[in-house]
Order: structure tokens, then C-alpha cells, then sequence
């Protein structure tokens, strides 16, 4: 404001007194100046300019309607007695009875209006300005449309008085009411904040307040408040306090750097509970983390956790587990050459109590690295591909086999060529993995020692793709692939090779048991036929079907995927999209009836403003060894309900296990130019033997354009025990 009016007087001013009355239409050329001059008088005598009605002066920057007043210099006055517009830009500033000095040091005036970025309205009864220092008086706030959709604005700020400082750019709000539509809901005594021009300030951030439980009486409100270090660096402090209770307060101090080189957080949490059968009141954790960029060609990423807080998600636990993590990568890009790439990595948990040191592995330290070259043998490029890896793994408790120390070498080399013969494409690849391994158990009666493991992998395939027309592609292919082992040592040992799958894709990987602890030890041949569409008025937008045939029926992976004979079952992948509905398709058939042994299909209809989403999961207890059956449904669905909400659902279980995991959420978002409304509830429910905690909350966040954001939760799980049955979830 201050900017505006002093632009409007100097400008208008200097002109009126140096070029009027010999205003000339060259000199409004120039400077694209409209002056409404018949209605503006200058007094040379008493060195006075007097505006009478509708003067009006523009340019490109400004616009200025006054109507009735005058601007004398002789007595450093300034007076319009009726209305007053002034436009620049996008702010606009009105109101009547202006009365100020020349210098515009001190100013008045009634039924103010200042419009900011074309949307952000300030209505006041009173203005006074003195010195730096703007009162207004009885005002109205709000971004929102006056005609919003309450057929009023949506929220407003009632104030009794504001304070503006022009100097710090400073906004100090005294007898405050937060008003929904024509609602007054929430009464502030005093807050303050700054407008844009201000630089990082101190000050409280947006609170939140949180209903955890009824029955005990714990309302927590949370109040951040922040304070900028510098323009690199600062702090938040958020202390959470238990309105009616003095037993339990929590706070959580975080520190934040960001610079050209990296950035660096620290977050100390610290809580007291006195409601603990264990004694304890005390609890912290404090987290690092750093990343640095060294060079161009290398960063390293640091982080360090303590803690001896209690779990947030398991049930029954009132003890608490002291342990700390260390985490440090060193990557490094074009280490020897270029192409080349270098990982250091050193990962470590600790737990301060003996009981409760676990099978956690840790990296102490793991370097890896890679390269690749492209060089020509016999006129043909070949892609050669190196990786070395040296590890120490570590852990306290040697259970299921796996040692207390790993120490191994592995050295990875892939050799693959592409050729293209009588129409065919072939391609060859040849993999040469070698491990050492050096293990040691605590534990005595586990055997322990020296491994040698060497590993060759040959594969070729052959494929030819026919095109019936650019939109529709037709590919056959087969694939060998050859598995043999060496191995040195009484030592047996499983640490890599936990998963296995089995889906059309997995068919043409070199090493299916995703590890090379145990070994896919085996001479396969694998077919496959793949057709691809691009066509929009076809629905069929991709279909794979393949099988492999084993030579050695007993090998691990055959033995672990259930296959009874030297085939695998049929494995195929159906795309399909028409018009809205579109759905994938991953199935496993049993090689013998077709049944359906696996299944994983999404499927989804899509319109402009609204989409349902429906999966089915299914895994037959034949599948694999060590499995049982099991089935998962979701559902989602996302509806416009009109321009001003939405609503979105989503929903999933297993159909086996008592409808357990279960998770089910619903959101309502009410929105409109300058606020959102979300209305969330969830229901999360787990059968994973570990007591995990069960949620079902509903949450409220009312967002608000310049304000930022009030939140409500309230958490059930202080109401129901069994599914529908008070009490569930304690």
C-alpha cells in the first residue's frame, strides 16, 4: 500500500506541477499518461493542487480516481473528502476520506478496501498510519469469492484490530475470529505473521489438536514453532501437550542445512510417560543424516539413529529396546575410468541389550563395484560387464543356519553378443560368478570354514518377429539355458536365495532362485509367444504364453515350484484396453487341466471425473513348497460428486484368514477458490503374530489459502475390540 500511494502522489504530482496546464498529446506519447485534466486545477499562488470530481490519471503502471480533494504543499496536506481508487498492477486500495501529509508519514481514512493478487481482500472501517507503523481497524479477511459456495465467502477472518509494520513486513492480528461462512468457530486472542516481501521469521506454525483416547482423557494439542538460523540453516520446535493430563508430554527439535554441497537434518525426539508399568518417564531417539556432494562424480549419504523409545506399532510392548543404526554410502561415478561406478557402504544395528540382540545383518564395511565395456572381437561388438563385490556381514545370533560372520569375495563377469542370421535374432550371454566365503558361528555345533563356489551360466535365444502391419506384432522365441556348479567345502549356507517365483518373465531369467547361495542347477529349454497390438480399436493390447522344459526334474527350483514332471505349468500375461476399461492379467495354469494356480489380474473403467479399480490375488497351496492358499481382494473407486467434491475408496483383505490383513479408507474432499475440507477414515487391521497395533481413525484437515491447514484426529481404537463389538483394538 505504502508503495502504491507514494508512486500515485510523486508521479501525479511531479507532472501536475511541471507540465500542467501545457500538457501535450507527443509528451502522452511518451510516457503513456492519461490525465483527466479538465477536472484538476493547480494554484500557483498558494502552491495547491485541487482535484475536483471523477479526476483520473493512468498510465501503464497505475490508475488514480479521486474525487473532490486537494493537495497542498504550502501547509503539507492532503485531503479527499469523498472517494478515492488507486490501481497497480493486480492491488487495488480504495475508501474515503483520505486525509495526510505530502510525505504520507501519517495517514487516515474510513471504510478502506485493499485487494491483493486478485483475490486477497482486506475490508476496514478505519485506517491510521504513523510513521511506519499501519492500524486498521473492524476488519474483514478473506481470499475467498464473496459469492463462494455458501453464497458468501467460505472463511473470513473477523479482527478488531491489525498493526502492519511496512518495515518488517508484519502482520500483528488482535481479537481474532475464524469464521466459516457466517460462523464464527474459532476465537485467537493475538497471532502474527508475515507477508511476502518478509524474509524467514520466528514464529508459531499452523497447531494441530489429536482425540487419541476418550476414556483417558488424552487430547494432545501440537504447536510447532519455528525459527530461521539463516538462509541456510533452521530449527523447528514441536512440543505435543496433553491439554488434561500432566503425565505424558512429548517434543520433537529438528535442525535443517541446506547448501550448494549437500544437506544435513538433526532430529532429537524426546518424550515423558509416567504411565509405564516399567518405571521408566524418559524416552529419546535422535536421528542424523547427511548427504555431501564431493565432486560431479561422488556424494556421501550418512545416517545415524539411537533410540530407547517405545514401539508405535506393536500392541504389548512396554518395555523399552535401546538400539542404535549406522548407515554410511560412499558412491563414486567414473572411479578408474568412465562408465565405471564404486559403492562403499557400512550398515550396522546394535541393541543394548543382550536379549534382544537379533539375526539383523551388518555391513561392516560392503564395497561393490562396476564396469562396462563394449569392445570388438572378430569384427563384432561384444558387451562385457564386471562387478566385484567384497562384504563382512555380521550379526549376534546365528539362527537358521546363518553365521554370526560372512566374509566373501564375489567376482561377477557377463559376456553378451547380439547377431542377426537369416532373419533371426540371436543372442548369447555368458555369465562366470565366483564366491568365497569365509563363515563362523558362535555356536559350535554349526561347521564352519572356507567355501569356494564357482558358477557358469550360458543362455542363447533365438527369436523372429513377423509384422502383419505397423500396430500389430507377432514374436516367437526359445531360449537355452545351461547351469553348472563348483563347489569347495563341507559348508552350507543360504543367505541370498529366500524368494522364488515363477511368472512368464521369470522363464527367460538366467538365475530363477534370484541368489546364488543355492544354486539353479539345471539345463532348460523355454518357449515363448508374444503378441503386441497398437491398434486402438482392438482390445487386446498384449498376450504372452510360455513353458520351459527342465532336463533335470530335481533340481531346487523345480522341486520348490511343485512341478511334478520336466515342464513347468503354463505361464501368460493378458493386456487388455477398450475404450475406459483396461485390465492386467499375470496367470498360472496347471500344465495337466488348465486350473488356475496363480492369479493376479487388476482391472479398472475410467471416465472423465470418476474411476473404479478392482485386484484379485490368488495362490493355490500346490504352488510352492512351504505355502497355503491364499486370496486378496481390493477395491477402489474415485467419484466427482459435483465442482466443489470428490470422494475416493478403497478397500482390501484376505478372503482366507478371517478377512484379516483387512484395510479399508474413505475420503471426502469439499473444496472451493481458496479452501479444501478432507475428511479421511481408516480401518487397518493385521494377523501378522507380531501384535501389531490395529488403527481405525477419522481425520479432518480443513485447508486454507494463506493460513495453511487445521487437523482434527480422532482415533477408535479405545472403542472397538472385536470386529464390531465395543473395545476392538486394545
Amino acid at each position: 500500500m505504502k508503495k502504491m500511494t507514494r508512486f500515485f502522489l510523486y508521479f501525479s504530482l511531479f507532472f501536475l506541477v511541471h507540465f500542467f496546464p501545457s500538457y501535450s498529446e507527443e509528451l502522452e506519447e511518451e510516457i503513456s499518461t492519461y490525465i483527466n485534466s479538465k477536472n484538476i486545477f493547480f494554484d500557483n499562488e498558494n502552491n495547491k493542487v485541487v482535484l475536483g470530481k471523477d479526476s483520473y490519471i493512468n498510465n501503464d503502471e497505475v490508475g488514480i480516481l479521486s474525487d473532490e480533494g486537494f493537495v497542498d504543499f504550502k501547509n503539507n496536506e492532503i485531503e479527499i473528502k469523498d472517494k478515492f481508487y488507486l490501481l497497480q498492477n493486480e492491488e487495488i486500495f480504495s475508501g474515503y476520506n483520505l486525509k495526510a501529509d505530502t510525505g504520507l508519514e501519517n495517514v487516515t481514512a474510513e471504510n478502506v478496501s485493499y485487494i491483493i493478487n486478485a483475490n486477497f481482500k482486506i475490508e476496514s472501517n478505519n485506517l491510521v498510519k504513523n510513521q511506519n507503523i499501519i492500524k486498521l481497524y473492524d476488519n474483514y479477511v478473506t481470499p475467498c469469492k464473496v459469492d463462494g459456495f455458501f453464497n458468501c465467502p467460505t472463511w473470513s477472518l473477523i479482527v478488531s484490530e491489525t498493526s502492519y509494520d511496512q518495515n518488517t513486513d508484519q502482520y500483528k492480528h488482535y481479537d481474532t475470529f475464524l469464521q466459516i461462512a457466517d460462523i464464527k468457530l474459532f476465537y485467537l486472542p493475538y497471532f502474527s505473521h508475515y507477508g511476502q516481501k518478509a524474509p524467514r521469521k520466528s514464529g508459531f506454525l499452523t497447531p494441530s489438536f489429536n482425540i487419541l483416547n476418550l476414556e483417558n482423557n488424552e487430547l494432545n494439542i501440537t504447536t510447532p514453532y519455528y525459527i530461521p538460523l539463516n538462509d541456510q540453516a533452521d530449527v523447528t520446535i514441536t512440543p505435543t501437550i496433553n491439554l488434561l493430563k500432566t503425565n505424558k508430554f512429548s517434543n520433537l527439535l529438528t535442525y535443517g542445512l541446506i547448501s550448494s554441497s549437500g544437506d544435513t537434518s538433526i532430529s532429537i525426539s524426546t518424550s515423558y510417560d509416567e504411565t509405564k508399568s516399567e518405571g521408566k518417564t524418559l524416552y529419546n531417539t535422535i536421528e542424523m543424516s547427511d548427504k555431501s556432494v564431493i565432486d560431479k562424480n561422488s556424494h556421501l549419504d550418512t545416517k545415524l539413529i539411537f533410540t530407547n523409545n517405545l514401539s508405535q506399532f506393536n500392541d504389548n510392548r512396554d518395555e523399552t529396546n535401546p538400539f542404535e543404526e549406522m548407515y554410511i554410502n560412499y558412491n563414486k561415478y567414473n572411479t578408474f575410468y568412465e562408465n565405471d561406478f564404486t559403492k562403499i557402504s557400512l550398515n550396522a544395528v546394535t541393541a543394548f541389550n543382550v536379549e534382544d540382540q537379533s539375526t539383523t545383518p551388518n555391513s561392516i564395511p560392503e564395497l561393490k563395484y562396476y564396469n562396462f565395456v563394449s569392445p570388438a572381437f572378430f569384427g563384432k561388438n561384444i558387451y562385457l560387464k564386471n562387478q566385484i563385490n567384497i562384504s563382512n556381514i555380521y550379526r549376534n545370533t546365528a539362527l537358521y543356519g546363518l553365521p554370526n560372520n560372512r566374509y566373501n569375495f564375489m567376482l561377477k563377469n557377463n559376456y553378451k553378443n547380439r547377431n542377426y542370421l537369416y532373419g533371426f535374432n540371436l543372442t548369447n550371454s555368458f555369465n562366470n560368478i565366483l564366491n568365497l566365503d569365509y563363515v563362523n558361528y558362535f555356536d559350535e555345533t554349526y561347521e564352519q570354514g572356507n567355501r569356494l563356489k564357482n558358477i557358469q551360466i550360458f543362455s542363447s535365444e533365438v527369436n523372429k518377429t513377423y509384422n502383419f502391419n505397423p500396430r500389430n506384432i507377432f514374436k516367437t522365441k526359445v531360449e537355452g539355458t545351461f547351469y553348472s556348479d563348483f563347489s569347495r567345502g563341507n559348508i552350507i549356507l543360504n543367505e541370498d536365495t529366500k524368494s522364488i517365483s515363477l511368472d512368464y518373465h521369470n522363464l527367460f531369467t538366467e538365475n530363477r532362485l534370484n541368489g546364488f547361495d543355492i544354486g539353479d542347477d539345471d539345463f532348460r529349454i523355454a518357449y515363448g509367444i508374444e503378441y503386441k497390438n497398437r491398434n486402438k480399436d482392438n482390445p487386446i493390447t498384449e498376450i504372452n504364453i510360455g513353458q520351459a522344459y527342465n532336463f533335470d526334474n530335481s533340481s531346487e527350483y523345480i522341486s520348490n515350484i511343485k512341478s511334478d514332471g520336466r515342464t513347468t505349468d503354463y505361464l501368460s500375461n493378458i493386456d487388455l484396453n477398450f475404450n475406459q476399461i483396461s485390465s492386467i492379467t499375470q496367470l498360472r495354469l496347471d500344465k495337466n487341466d488348465l486350473s488356475v494356480k496363480e492369479i493376479f489380474t487388476e482391472a479398472s473403467l475410467s471416465f472423465k471425473d470418476d474411476s473404479i479399480s478392482l485386484f484379485f490375488n490368488q495362490t493355490d497351496e500346490d504352488s510352492f513348497v512351504g505355502t497355503e492358499e491364499s486370496q486378496n481382494i481390493g477395491f477402489s473407486a474415485y467419484k466427482k460428486i459435483n465442482d466443489n467434491i470428490n470422494m475416493g475408496y478403497s478397500s482390501s483383505f484376505d478372503v482366507l484368514s478371517n478377512y484379516q490383513p483387512y484395510a479399508q479408507s474413505l475420503t471426502f474432499n469439499i473444496f472451493d477458490d481458496c479452501s479444501l475440507l478432507e475428511i479421511t477414515y481408516e480401518n487397518i487391521r493385521y494377523n501378522d503374530l507380531n501384535n501389531t497395533k490395529p488403527k481405525e481413525s477419522i481425520r479432518f484437515k480443513y485447508y486454507m489459502d494463506y493460513l495453511g491447514f487445521f487437523s482434527y484426529d480422532q482415533n477408535f481404537n479405545n472403542l472397538f475390540k472385536n470386529f464390531g463389538e465395543v473395545n476392538y483394538g486394545q
